[in-house]
C-alpha cells in the first residue's frame, strides 16, 4: 500500500498544485487580503507544482532528510493557506457591512483552530515519535477535513449553500489534498507503534 502511495503521490500534488494554482489565480487583480490571498495560494501552488515534478523526475534519488522535510511541507502547506482563507473570508465580510452567522463563525473559527492545530501537531508528532502526538495529529486532521466538507456546504456567512454554489474546482482541491493527508497521518501512528514495540 505504502510504494502504491508513492508512486501516485506526485500526481496527487501535481493535480493539487494546478488546480490550485488556475482556481486561485485571479486572486491577484485584488487589493489588500484578497490580493495577500493570491500571492499565498501561488506559492503554495507552484511548491506542490516543483515537488510533484522533481518526485516524478528523481523518484527515490531525493535524500532521505529533503523528502522528509518536502513531505511535511506538503502536508502543511495546505493548511496554512486554508487558515488565511478563512479569516480573510471574515473580515472581508465584515468590512463590507456583511453579517456572519452564528453557523458562519463556527466554522471560520473551527477551520482556523483546525488548520494551525493540523501544522503544529504534524509538524511535533514527525520528529517526536509518540503514539498520543500521532493520535492527536488524526484528531486534527479529521477537524481539518471535516472544515474543509462544511467549507463546501456552507457560504463564508454561515448559510448553507445549494447545489448550484459547490465549487467543483474547490472540491477537487479539497479531495486531492485529503488524498495526501490521509496516506500521511496514518504513517506517523504507525511509526510511533514500532517504536513502542
Amino acid at each position: 500500500m505504502k510504494k502504491i502511495y508513492e508512486i501516485i503521490k506526485p500526481f496527487l500534488l501535481i493535480i493539487l498544485g494546478a488546480l490550485m494554482l488556475l482556481c486561485y489565480l485571479n486572486l491577484l487583480q485584488g487589493q489588500e487580503g484578497i490580493l495577500a490571498l493570491g500571492i499565498i495560494a501561488l506559492v503554495a501552488a507552484v511548491f506542490y507544482l516543483a515537488y510533484g515534478i522533481v518526485g516524478i523526475i528523481l523518484g527515490d534519488k531525493l535524500p532521505a532528510a529533503l523528502k522528509k522535510g518536502l513531505d511535511i511541507a506538503a502536508i502543511c502547506v495546505f493548511p496554512v493557506f486554508m487558515f488565511v482563507y478563512y479569516l480573510i473570508s471574515v473580515i472581508t465580510i465584515l468590512q463590507n457591512d456583511g453579517v456572519v452567522g452564528p453557523s458562519g463563525w463556527i466554522i471560520s473559527i473551527l477551520g482556523m483552530v483546525a488548520a494551525i492545530g493540523l501544522v503544529a501537531a504534524y509538524i511535533v508528532a514527525a520528529f517526536v515519535k509518540k503514539k498520543l502526538l500521532a493520535r492527536l495529529a488524526q484528531l486534527f486532521a479529521l477537524a481539518f477535513v471535516l472544515s474543509l466538507l462544511l467549507n463546501m456546504l456552507f457560504d463564508a456567512a454561515g448559510n448553507p449553500n445549494v447545489l448550484g454554489n459547490i465549487n467543483v474546482v474547490e472540491l477537487l482541491i479539497y479531495v486531492s489534498y485529503g488524498a495526501l493527508l490521509f496516506a500521511a497521518v496514518p504513517a506517523l501512528n504507525g511509526k510511533s507503534e514500532e517504536k513502542a514495540e
